[in-house]
């Protein structure tokens, strides 16, 4: 029997959860039967600010980038997938916004889920809730995002970069701080090292597995490129733009990192700089003031009363060791500011749920969970396996995928809802439903707008040579373009001729994106235009347009 009204509960409060809402409210329409359906959403969060992103809607200039960098990608160069204009994110400020379809109620309930299980034939998830209370659904759309990845042996004396809550303490540790030390090697990392070699003045040890910092978010070739702007003296020389061309395959680390510390986290750390009148450091002591640590693990930090008589003596005059291996030694900081990214946040979520190897709920192209009708996930608590058919997709848990795959899951829900009008019981497993809705284009070619050491970046398909093992080793070209001022990078791989990735960083570069985004996606062989393609001795806009 099909209810008179379906309950929907949205477990979470970020930009996929707000995200899945909008597409309830603005799709459905009461199953289209005679005797109009309704739907109660019940949002669940902790928090009682809600969270969405949003696309920029205006450019700023500045003389050198500065930290408004990002803001220069081009608004309208949208693209095929939609998906390249930059993001803010921001607080809804009015509920009301949200819910203007007369056939679909949205409350605000602020608690967390303790457990979420499907009882038994009823076809109803039963979710309790931290105060005792129960709440029944017809369908749970879980967007609960994602925990700080940190090292129990950090506990005590590092600070992750996850919420408001740590937002507020790092803003307090960093006060007064010599030097700061950076466990992690992704966006974070990058964002963190950056800041304080801009903003405070004060040494930075960098603390990385990897041979290359930044190489756990880039290549090697973008993350030395980043690397040097980090470390950019403002009165270097000009220094020509080069390109090259190599067949060989570079290795990178798949690690992902997250952040859903709210809106304009990094902007609060620089106002609270401001307020407290540190000087920045001129940019040609930068060099001087990082120290990298590649290749070790820092396995384990604590406060100076704390640690082994010799180690506090090597670590003197700071509050902190952090201790690294190999070689088996500890240095000394202020600050620890542990970036090693994050874990999906599902323990609430019934243990028949087929899971991923990161912990995160197995979904389909359509976010539906994999064995569980009715049941949907989205933004970092999903996981998406690679799929063939989208071989320039990936999954990288960053704000743009989780406003998309929030309203593809939306969709998806009203989608499973109109057919359980027409034809109850709920309908059956993914793998039995005919799908008549393509899979969104933005789900087809991985697309990050973003920007690091003050400028722009855009990455596009594989251009971190993930998932190239499938691919012809043989048949692989890469192509990079480089110049330091004013800064361009361009890098794109190639396999039999057709582009397949790229990454562009820095103002000319970036105003390539839409061009390489339709290359990608149109499998148009360019192996024939060479160092062409990336070095701008010819306009490849008109080219191809």
């Amino acid at each position: 029997m099909t209810p008179s009204r379906f309950h929907v509960c949205v477990v979470g409060g970020g930009v996929a959860a707000v995200s899945a809402v909008r597409a309830i409210t603005a799709t459905w329409d009461g199953g289209s039967t005679a005797s109009k359906t309704s739907i109660l959403v019940t949002i669940i969060s902790t928090s009682p600010n809600l969270v969405e992103a949003v696309e920029e809607h205006h450019q700023r200039h500045d003389d050198d980038g500065g930290d408004d960098a990002s803001k220069h990608v081009s608004k309208a160069s949208t693209g095929r997938t939609g998906m390249l204009a930059q993001l803010h994110v921001q607080n809804v400020k009015d509920i009301a916004s949200i819910t203007a379809n007369h056939d679909v109620q949205v409350n605000v309930k602020c608690a967390s889920v303790h457990t979420c299980t499907l009882e038994g034939n009823e076809h109803v998830y039963r979710l309790t809730l931290d105060d005792a209370s129960i709440i029944d659904a017809h369908a749970v759309i879980a967007c609960s995002g994602a925990r700080a990845v940190v090292p129990t042996k950090h506990d005590t004396a590092g600070v992750s970069v996850r919420d408001a809550v740590d937002v507020q303490r790092l803003i307090g540790e960093l006060h007064g701080a010599r030097r700061v030390a950076v466990v992690g090697n992704g966006a974070i990392a990058l964002e963190m090292c950056h800041h304080v070699l801009e903003k405070i003045d004060a040494e930075v040890a960098w603390c990385c597995r990897d041979a290359t910092p930044g190489d756990a978010y880039f290549d090697v070739d973008a993350s030395n490129f980043v690397l040097s702007r980090l470390l950019r003296d403002d009165n270097a020389t000009k220094r020509p733009r080069t390109s090259r061309t190599s067949s060989a395959r570079t290795e990178v680390s798949s690690k992902t990192t997250g952040l859903s510390a709210g809106p304009n986290w990094l902007a609060q750390l620089d106002a609270a700089v401001a307020e407290r009148e540190h000087t920045s450091t001129p940019a040609n002591r930068r060099r001087e003031r990082l120290k990298l640590y590649p290749n070790v693990l820092a396995d384990e930090s604590l406060p100076a009363e704390m640690l082994p008589p010799m180690a506090r003596l090597a670590t003197q005059p700071y509050r902190h060791g952090v201790h690294l291996s190999p070689p088996d030694e500890w240095i000394g900081a202020d600050t620890v500011i542990v970036c090693c990214g994050v874990a999906p946040a599902t323990g609430w979520v019934a243990s028949k749920a087929a899971r991923a190897a990161d912990g995160g709920l197995l979904v389909d192209a359509h976010m539906r969970c994999a064995n569980m009708p009715m049941l949907y996930a989205a933004g970092d608590t999903a996981t998406l396996p690679y799929d063939e058919e989208r071989p320039h997709f990936f999954q990288q848990r960053t704000w743009a995928q989780a406003r998309l795959t929030g309203w593809t899951a939306g969709l998806t829900c009203v989608r499973d809802l109109a057919r359980w009008v027409s034809n109850a019981p709920p309908p059956s497993p993914p793998a039995a439903v005919d799908e008549e809705v393509h899979v969104p284009v933005g789900l087809e070619l991985f697309v990050h707008t973003t920007s690091f050491a003050g400028q722009p970046v855009v990455m596009l398909g594989r251009h971190d040579g993930r998932h190239l093992d499938r691919c012809d080793t043989d048949s692989l070209q890469t192509l990079v373009s480089e110049q330091h001022d004013p800064p361009r990078f361009v890098r794109a791989t190639l396999h039999d001729g057709k582009l397949i990735g790229a990454c562009l960083i820095g103002m000319e570069a970036v105003s390539l994106a839409e061009t390489f985004e339709n290359l990608i996606l149109s499998e148009l062989n360019v192996g024939h235009v060479g160092a062409a393609l990336v070095d701008g001795s010819e306009d490849i806009e008109d080219y191809f347009d």
